[in-house]
């Protein structure tokens, strides 16, 4: 029976992985350059962003995360690429500080309306330079940014994730796991070469299936430490 169960999960993941890459969207979606603002603001603008990997709920991965975890009242986060806000809007009601950053003005602009009864702070830039003080954030919760990054600059992205988090502090990394376009693979080969291990402690890659509205993706969950 638990074999059966497990062929039927395969074949339904199957099934919505065909439906997603197949859609209009998606195949404009792989086409783009989205190391650049322009197009992600014009996905959001043009409402494209639902139909490829909005989400009208908190991510399953981070409420389980939350949930386990020892943060305390008012403990500073930052939602690294943070959209149009659902993740961030979470975090917040969680009685958190609460940071999001993007470099999507019409993401923002978005994240604001959603964001009506909490208080986050919105901050339009880029993960690889942020405005934020030394070791400033107890949790980085990064839910599809780091797939989106390539070559050195993924260790940009790494030395400004080692400023800003805190000793003892964790980066919650998801984000695909297979190389397709447009991602760039999160998985253990790529985690353990951009992450010092003298400045951070890797946690196990865990595969999962990221959720958004309109299906998802096989992707990878690492918690990464940042070390004393």
């Amino acid at each position: 029976m638990i074999g059966k169960i497990k062929s039927l999960s395969r074949q339904a993941l199957r099934v919505a992985r065909s439906r997603f890459f197949r859609t209009y969207p998606w195949e404009q979606f792989q086409k783009a350059n989205w190391s650049e603002d322009t197009p992600w603001s014009e996905a959001y603008r043009l409402g494209e962003h639902r139909a490829i990997w909005d989400h009208s709920f908190p991510s399953p991965e981070l409420v389980g995360y939350i949930s386990g975890a020892s943060l305390g009242a008012r403990a500073r986060v930052l939602d690294a690429g943070c959209g149009s806000g659902q993740d961030a809007i979470f975090l917040a009601s969680r009685n958190f500080e609460v940071h999001g950053l993007d470099f999507s003005a019409e993401a923002l602009k978005l994240a604001k309306v959603r964001a009506r009864g909490v208080s986050v702070s919105w901050h339009l830039g880029s993960i690889l330079s942020t405005p934020f003080e030394a070791g400033y954030f107890d949790l980085i919760t990064d839910r599809g940014c780091f797939h989106h990054i390539g070559g050195s600059r993924r260790l940009k992205y790494s030395e400004e994730i080692a400023r800003i988090l805190k000793p003892g502090g964790v980066l919650l990394l998801r984000g695909c796991r297979r190389p397709q376009p447009p991602f760039f693979p999160i998985d253990a080969y790529t985690i353990a070469e951009t992450f010092d291990e003298k400045l951070f402690e890797i946690g196990p890659d865990v595969p999962f299936y990221l959720v958004v509205d309109a299906g998802g993706l096989e992707a990878t969950l690492v918690t990464i430490v940042r070390r004393s």
